[in-house]
């Protein structure tokens, strides 16, 4: 459990990555690490930055939460960094992502996150479930029931999405709130039933589901109850995987403005803070009907988990001059809780170069000096940490990210 899930040895002998086209700033070989661990390879880095690999194993595909790192890169840093039972502290810990993988090689961990649905999706694929208890319950769920009196879904998604699926959708999530007390069960099929509604609401929803209509026959060619029950044992086969943790995982729902971390108790910071000026969904579900020539963003994740709805300038970090003065008090808090001389890790992108030096600048002007910007070439169907382009439309986004290595 403690080995190494990525090898750097095999990345350079398989050959997997080409970084020729890169240029590495500053030209560092290598990153002296504190204590006895051995320097860091800069270009061994930046090869898994660069590397195409897509989440796959343990629980890692529950919800791929918006604008975050693929587990791998994750992985890879923290154990070349960090020591077994080490404390890994992710800021802005989105879906878990950083939480899952210290689980996963014995470290310590603390994320911090102001979403609600981003914590419960971390604590989701961090918590260990008995996978027979959730079989046992998961009939109970299906059958459908009264109607509640007060919908998850206003007017609007109700137009998208049609009563039928609203009607399904609605007594299951009641059956969730009555007929389960356990509270990681709860929440386990309530992310279930969210990543549910996400494909649901996708335009090529009616084909996808006629396409497995035989198994279904006593339900109509639109219907939640096949999506539902195969997300769930989907989940549940993963789950299967996930080792007992030797550390369970801290996710805190707050500002990590003012973190409750002890001082200069962090051996390592890795996080993806939002992106400056862009526009992105962290809490919201889009509801796509072609037909009816319609869409909408919907606010049923947060009436599921019965909290009020974030801002979504909140959310992104805000904009504009906004931006630096929230970003100042995370950073001043990375400072204060890391310990000296270790590293702080920032995956993050931007509009523009003149953007880059600043949060730089911010970096260095609150105690986190930049060792090394490493340039990250994403995909031609990607832009800025997996934001999809399959639509067309132009994001505004450079063609790359990149990984600044900071050292207190």
């Amino acid at each position: 459990m403690t080995q190494r899930l990525y090898n750097k040895d095999a990345i350079y002998q398989n050959k997997l990555f080409d970084t020729t086209s890169l240029k590495i700033q500053k030209k560092k070989k290598y990153i002296i690490l504190p204590g006895r661990l051995p320097p860091l390879d800069v270009e061994w880095i930046s090869a898994v930055a660069n590397s195409p690999a897509k989440d796959s194993g343990y629980t890692r595909t529950y919800y791929s939460y918006p604008a975050k790192f693929q587990a791998h890169l994750p992985n890879a840093l923290i154990s070349a960094t960090t020591n077994p039972g080490n404390l890994v502290c992710d800021p802005y810990c989105g879906g878990g992502t950083s939480g899952l993988e210290s689980l996963l090689i014995s470290r310590r961990f603390v994320g911090y996150d102001i979403n609600p649905f981003a914590i419960l999706i971390s604590h989701v694929k961090t918590t260990k479930l008995e996978v027979e208890k959730i079989f046992d319950i998961l009939p109970e769920i299906l059958r459908t029931r009264t109607i509640p009196s007060k919908s998850i879904f206003d007017d609007g998604d109700r137009e998208c999405i049609g009563d039928y699926i609203a009607n399904e959708i609605d007594s299951i999530a009641c059956n969730i709130e009555s007929y389960i007390s356990n509270r990681s069960h709860k929440n386990f099929l309530k992310l279930a039933l969210i990543h549910t509604i996400k494909l649901i609401g996708r335009r090529d929803f009616t084909e996808k589901m006629l396409k497995s209509k035989s198994l279904f026959d006593h339900l109509p060619s639109r219907s939640s109850i096949p999506i539902f029950e195969k997300k769930v044992k989907r989940m549940l086969l993963g789950m299967t995987t996930l080792p007992r943790p030797q550390y369970k995982p801290r996710f805190v729902c707050a500002s990590n403005h003012n973190m409750k971390i002890e001082e200069n108790s962090v051996d390592l910071i890795v996080t993806s803070p939002p992106y400056k000026d862009l526009d992105i969904e962290y809490g919201l579900i889009q509801l796509q009907r072609r037909e009816l020539n319609r869409s909408k963003r919907s606010e049923v994740i947060f009436r599921i988990l019965s909290v009020d709805p974030v801002a979504k300038d909140m959310l992104c970090g805000k904009k504009s001059d906004s931006y630096w003065k929230n970003l100042a008090g995370s950073v001043k808090e990375c400072k204060r809780v890391l310990k000296i001389k270790h590293l702080a890790l920032f995956w993050v992108g931007f509009k523009s170069e003149l953007d880059q030096e600043t949060f730089c600048d911010y970096l260095n002007k609150n105690g986190l000096s930049v060792e090394i910007i490493i340039p990250v070439r994403l995909g031609h169907d990607r832009v800025a940490s997996s934001r999809s382009t399959h639509h067309g439309k132009e994001t505004g986004m450079m063609k790359r990210d990149c990984l600044i290595v900071t050292r207190s």
